[in-house]
């Protein structure tokens, strides 16, 4: 007879959530650790960056006239064909939801 003793069902589970929790810590301990580096943290479902960092964020944003001012005359003329795809777009989409509607 062998004193080899082989975990049973329920040991094993338990050894697995225990390194579930132990993996957790260490995941939560690297986010806040990161968010640290980076100046955010988050809230709920939300990311909140501190002030500075909007700032920057604020300093770096575009206007309409600044944008068209730096583009290459090539990526002015391509806009109204990029975003003059929405039309179409949203009646596909609207066809499909009635489609579904009606047959389904």
């Amino acid at each position: 007879m062998s004193d080899h003793h082989e975990p049973t069902l329920n040991e094993r589970a338990r050894e697995l959530l225990a390194q579930i929790s132990s993996l957790q810590d260490e995941l939560r301990d690297t986010l806040t650790e990161q968010e640290a580096r980076v100046r955010y943290t988050i809230e709920g479902k939300r990311i909140e960056f501190e002030h500075a960092v909007n700032e920057a964020h604020r300093r770096l944003k575009l206007g309409l006239w600044r944008w068209l001012r730096l583009s290459r005359p090539r990526n002015i003329l391509a806009a109204p064909f990029i975003y003059g795809m929405i039309f179409p777009l949203v009646f596909f989409d609207l066809s499909l939801a009635l489609y579904q509607a009606v047959c389904f």
